[in-house]
């Protein structure tokens, strides 16, 4: 079975207060993760992924990401995100059939998709209160099922 990962997107939202990037914001540079992906009845591997993120003039997160696993090539994503209401998120994911949507609360974005292959993605990013850095969890489902984990820290590198 094919999961696609996405690691980072763990990556729309900004951090939690003032003095934090506001969600939007959060993914505009260079962004890299690292994460542990736990498929059910194999062990755990290394996740990474680096991508770069821009805000549209129509206030729409684009973020360009690859992500790598062990043996496999790369693989590119692309997120489009943006805030339809205070709190609330929704775009679109290369590789995802669904829509993407999101809910923005106290320094935790939520986000819920399915892949192409009928996997049904949730994922939890928790910001970090200085903006640099989000915490990223995400669960997969197949036939009701959780099929496989991954947990992860992305950190800005630079932003442009």
């Amino acid at each position: 079975m094919r999961f696609a990962i996405l690691t980072s997107f763990a990556l729309l939202a900004g951090a939690a207060h003032a003095e934090a990037p506001s969600p939007e914001r959060f993914f505009v540079g260079r962004l890299e993760s690292a994460g542990r992906l736990k498929i059910i009845f194999r062990a755990a591997e290394a996740v990474r992924d680096h991508g770069s993120g821009r805000l549209d003039t129509d206030g729409t997160t684009v973020l360009d990401q690859m992500v790598e696993r062990p043996g496999e090539p790369a693989r590119r994503r692309i997120w489009r995100l943006r805030e339809i209401s205070p709190g609330v998120v929704a775009g679109t994911l290369t590789g995802a059939k669904s829509g993407v949507k999101g809910l923005y609360a106290h320094g935790v974005l939520r986000l819920n998709y399915v892949m192409d292959d009928g996997v049904r993605v949730v994922q939890s990013l928790t910001f970090a209160p200085d903006g640099r850095s989000a915490r990223n969890t995400m669960s997969f489902r197949k036939f009701g099922l959780n099929v496989a984990t991954l947990e992860g820290t992305i950190h800005r590198v630079a932003v442009e």
